[in-house]
């Protein structure tokens, strides 16, 4: 069974952050499976390794859309986005060394990134896009 299902609760209200948000998933899921199955580090550390890169996409362009529209809170939010990743490299050296304990400190690291940094930061953009786009709209026309 897959640790997360997209749904429409979890949008953030801006198509290419959440396309990207449903890869994101889509992987962690697979990364859970493959950690459930019991495969072999190899397989593991291949999906992790996508999943790094991928995440590492997300965040530069997530980074990017934050910069261009002003999004007040752009360091902090980015040194997040830092420290996490600093996070899940050092979780993927170590499943190198120990897969069991890391691999199963990974899944938990993820699904409490998921609920907090997704779910709370992220929609804070979403919603930040939001009102700046509907105060675009309703501004007059000079």
């Amino acid at each position: 069974m897959p640790m997360f299902a997209w749904h429409d609760s979890l949008s953030v209200g801006v198509d290419e952050i959440d396309t990207q948000h449903k890869n994101l998933l889509a992987m962690i899921n697979r990364l859970q499976e493959s950690i459930s199955r019991g495969t072999g580090r190899s397989e593991i550390g291949g999906v992790l390794t996508e999943l790094v890169r991928h995440m590492s996409e997300h965040f530069a362009a997530e980074e990017k859309l934050m910069l261009s529209a002003g999004f007040p809170y752009y360091s902090d939010h980015r040194a997040r986005h830092y420290v996490f990743h600093k996070t899940i490299v050092n979780l993927l050296k170590g499943l190198r060394r120990d897969q069991n304990m890391s691999a199963f400190q990974l899944l938990a690291l993820l699904r409490d990134w998921w609920q907090t940094h997704i779910l709370e930061e992220d929609k804070k953009l979403g919603d930040y896009l939001s009102a700046r786009s509907q105060s675009r709209l309703s501004s007059p026309v000079k």
